[in-house]
């Protein structure tokens, strides 16, 4: 027979397993997605404003880079 300590026991440590998973997962908060500038009726978004972001850590350290700045970075990408 199991008793009362063992089942609290259990719902212990699900509580804390799911919260772990739920926690660490990134994309289950989800965010608004706006258009910053369209270039030739193609709209580009904070979701490629955070993609431009995260290259331009690739390639080098640009944390320093203001958000005006990288928005200009990638509409002259995007020209050319």
């Amino acid at each position: 027979m199991i008793n009362l300590r063992k089942i609290i026991n259990i719902f212990i440590y699900f509580y804390i397993f799911f919260g772990i998973i739920f926690l660490s997962n990134k994309n289950l908060f989800s965010s608004e997605n706006k258009i910053i500038f369209k270039i030739n009726n193609k709209a580009f978004t904070t979701l490629d404003y955070v993609q431009r972001l995260e290259y331009l850590d690739f390639v080098g350290n640009n944390n320093d880079l203001d958000k005006d700045t990288i928005i200009n970075d990638y509409i002259s990408a995007n020209l050319f």
